[in-house]
């Protein structure tokens, strides 16, 4: 199933909200299972099943642990849990339209909402410069490796001063050059033109778009009568 990437936007949009009025119950269940599915359909079944697994644990959690345990400490970490219940739609919806969709498509369909260029020039480099940021690190500590450092991730706590110098500087660094680079290349693809561009390909709602917004509509409305 192929979804236009304005689905996947809209989709990002009301799991916020989902957020916003903190939905619960079987209402709760019902958007954690349809977003699951959409992900599942979309070829992400791994994504799909582990939070699915996630929001089970979170729920089990919340529901059982404060029954049987009264400390402060426990009541903090089941805030956290229910926090992270709350934001996994969020977390899910986003996955969708970040592991599915390229910048192209992105600023093809949000280009139809008729959004000032400057926007999509600074959505499409954000869009493209997020991946770099992993591969970016990677690369530094395969560096430090080869002059015998090795940092941990556990190192951010224990020796933050030294963290910071050898991975968050380079880090930044090399970012800041990726970041000029991404945009020269997105201006020179004439993605901030004031006339319209040429595309390669056009995008329609199909009828998995329609269904897919009309579930949303529904269950916006059960939201807000709730």
């Amino acid at each position: 199933m192929k979804l236009d990437v304005r689905s996947k936007v809209l989709l990002v949009l009301f799991a916020n909200l989902t957020f916003l009025f903190r939905v619960s119950g079987w209402l709760e269940l019902i958007i954690v299972s349809g977003l699951a599915m959409l992900l599942y359909f979309a070829g992400k079944g791994k994504i799909a099943l582990y939070s699915l697994l996630a929001f089970v644990l979170f729920w089990t959690l919340d529901a059982y642990l404060t029954d049987f345990f009264s400390f402060q400490l426990i009541r903090n970490f089941v805030t956290l849990l229910t926090a992270g219940r709350f934001l996994l739609p969020s977390f899910m919806a986003g996955s969708l339209l970040l592991t599915t969709a390229t910048a192209y498509d992105l600023v093809h369909g949000l280009r139809k909402w008729h959004l000032p260029e400057s926007f999509l020039l600074t959505l499409g480099v954000m869009m493209r410069f997020l991946p770099a940021i992993p591969a970016d690190a990677k690369t530094i500590h395969r560096s430090l490796r080869l002059r015998g450092i090795f940092l941990r991730k556990r190192d951010f706590i224990f020796r933050p001063v030294t963290y910071f110098e050898y991975l968050l500087v380079p880090l930044l660094m090399s970012l800041m050059r990726t970041v000029q680079e991404l945009t020269i290349a997105s201006l020179t693809k004439g993605l901030a033109l004031g006339k319209r561009p040429t595309e390669t390909f056009s995008s329609t709602f199909n009828l998995a778009d329609w269904s897919t917004c009309a579930w949303m509509f529904i269950m916006t409305l059960w939201m807000i009568r709730g």
